[in-house]
């Protein structure tokens, strides 16, 4: 029966001034209680309610045909407020409003309580007064072994029969066995005058049971009817899911909590209705790849249905963020430190996706049309950059750079350059050699790959000739960035050095001239060190005597006037 059916039908109910005795049976969870609820809160508020008494009663563990009785008259409620519940007080309106329909009492009008509270013995006295009273016996099959169904129909009929009431029953009569369920079918003609097979729609159930107000509404119906679900007590068990991640995700992107709210539908779909959908465990395993190794395989069995739900649903992977919201449907609470922690996650990865989107749109005014529009093409590439620079590297720059200077626009593109250097300021030195990016294609720009270089070279060490001099000699071998630095040294600055140090130092310094002095056949770097060393030696010879005979001594063998 559809919803609106149904609606109409329980709505004729509430409004009309007929006695009589409505059944609303179906499965668990398709939203039997709730529906009744709804439609009877709604016929409230619309005034819509032909009498003035409401009782609720769930028959769940009730033994006794008395304690239903008393459960009637404890029950009862004004019908201006029929989500009240039971409650001395509540008793109390109730007797006032009993006694209303009772014109002339009598002795049995006495026994009425006359003050706040109630005794027991009024309780049955109080039954002998039940008139015009609309009574929902609920969850008639949850009813104890000691309550015969029999007798809870014979009492709904004496309610419309002799007190004038609806009487509205809601069961699951796919759970009725035995005598019960014998008792039920036979009863059921002959008491009922209206039976309602409940059973919507995934799209009446979701229309029904979610709170249209809530920011996530649109995705949490929608992915209920991907899932097919029109069981409202699973529904609404993801609706309170999603309504506490909502506050805890309302710094990130509203994607990311959309994810969350799709992974939640599907884990309450696996936890609470388990007969029917994939476990948490097969939803945690899911590989998008394994329909098709099946194919190539050669595999023709047939595949796992809840495989094909999962698929279904748009399930590409579980990453931490959807293991997080799993992990908290299965335990019934969530570590919110560790969804934080994960939701950034998802956040900046869609963060860098939309920088990815933004600049590669840029591009599209290019490729997209043979108009003239340089100027906006120039200025759409320039803006893109510098819109999202944190995704931008060194091979884009140079594709940007070098199509604003092909249309003109030099100035431009010097000042982009400027920008992404500013821009990039605490990149390391590998991220100026243009060779790391050369799986992107040669980086072309002269002035980019220059700036490349002074950058690479303003993180390198300031070259301390000295030391490379004395490296020589420490090793009795170079290289040439040793050759490049110890050029460095002037002929005078080599005069000084000699002149000055002493000790290791001294011999490390005579050593490395030594081995620069013995090459056979010297490169022309290495010719003009040894130049500079003869002329410094001479003069060091020239200081004294005694420095004469040293420097023959510590260059013995070796022609110093060649």
């Amino acid at each position: 029966m559809s919803l609106p059916l149904i609606a109409a039908e329980i709505s004729r109910f509430l409004g009309s001034n007929d006695p009589e005795i409505l059944c609303i049976k179906g499965r668990w969870g398709v939203g039997k209680t709730y529906a009744w609820r709804h439609f009877l809160k709604l016929a409230q508020q619309e005034q819509r309610i032909s009498y003035d008494k409401y009782s609720y009663i769930s028959l769940f563990g009730r033994n006794s045909l008395a304690d239903l009785r008393n459960s009637v008259t404890e029950n009862t409620v004004s019908t201006k407020d029929v989500e009240a519940k039971p409650s001395p007080t509540s008793l109390d309106n109730a007797t006032s409003l009993l006694r209303q329909g009772v014109q002339r009492g009598g002795f049995l009008a006495s026994l009425l309580p006359q003050s706040n509270g109630y005794a027991q013995l009024a309780q049955r006295a109080l039954y002998l007064f039940v008139r015009n009273t609309i009574v929902c016996l609920d969850d008639l099959e949850r009813a104890g072994s000691s309550l015969a169904m029999k007798d809870v129909l014979g009492l709904a009929s004496q309610l419309k029969d002799e007190k004038g009431c609806k009487v509205a029953i809601l069961l699951n009569d796919e759970k009725l066995v035995g005598e019960a369920r014998d008792d039920f079918q036979a009863q059921l003609e002959k008491v009922v005058d209206v039976v309602i097979d409940f059973e919507l729609s995934p799209e009446e159930a979701a229309g029904i049971a979610l709170d249209a107000r809530t920011v996530f509404h649109d995705k949490l119906r929608a992915d209920c009817i991907k899932l097919k679900l029109d069981n409202i007590r699973v529904i609404k068990k993801a609706e309170r899911f999603c309504a506490r991640l909502e506050p805890l995700l309302s710094e990130f992107d509203e994607r990311v909590l959309e994810q969350c709210v799709h992974t939640a539908t599907l884990a309450c779909y696996a936890k609470y209705q388990p007969d029917k959908a994939p476990s948490l465990s097969s939803i945690r395993a899911f590989d998008p790849w394994a329909a098709a190794v099946r194919s190539v395989n050669g595999d023709k069995s047939e595949v796992d249905p809840h495989y094909v739900i999962i698929q279904d649903y748009g399930i590409s992977h579980i990453d931490g963020l959807d293991e997080v919201v799993l992990s908290a449907v299965d335990r019934g609470f969530f570590d919110e430190e560790q969804l934080k922690v994960e939701a950034k996650q998802v956040n900046d990865s869609l963060r860098t996706s939309d920088m990815r989107a933004d600049y590669h749109r840029a591009w599209e005014i290019y490729r997209s049309s043979f108009a003239r529009n340089e100027d906006e093409l120039a200025t759409a590439l320039t803006q893109a950059v510098e819109r999202n620079v944190a995704i931008i590297e060194p091979p884009n720059l140079d594709g940007v750079v070098s199509m604003l200077r092909e249309l003109g626009y030099g100035d431009r593109a010097s000042g982009l350059i400027g920008f992404f250097l500013a821009a990039k300021e605490r990149e390391g030195p590998s991220y100026w050699d243009p060779s790391n990016f050369e799986y992107h294609g040669r980086i072309r720009d002269a002035e980019f790959i220059s700036a490349m270089a002074e950058r690479r070279r303003s993180f390198e060490e300031p070259v301390n000739p000295l030391q490379h001099l004395m490296r020589v000699g420490e090793r009795d071998g170079w290289g040439e960035e040793d050759e490049a630095a110890i050029l460095q040294i002037s002929e005078e600055e080599v005069a000084g050095i000699l002149l000055s140090s002493t000790g290791e130092e001294f011999r490390l310094i005579v050593s490395s001239y030594r081995t620069f002095l013995s090459i056979s056949n010297p490169s022309p770097s290495v010719t003009e060190i040894c130049r500079r060393a003869k002329a410094a030696l001479a003069q060091v010879a020239g200081e004294s005597t005694l420095n004469a005979m040293r420097v023959k001594s510590q260059f013995h063998g070796i022609d110093l006037n060649a």
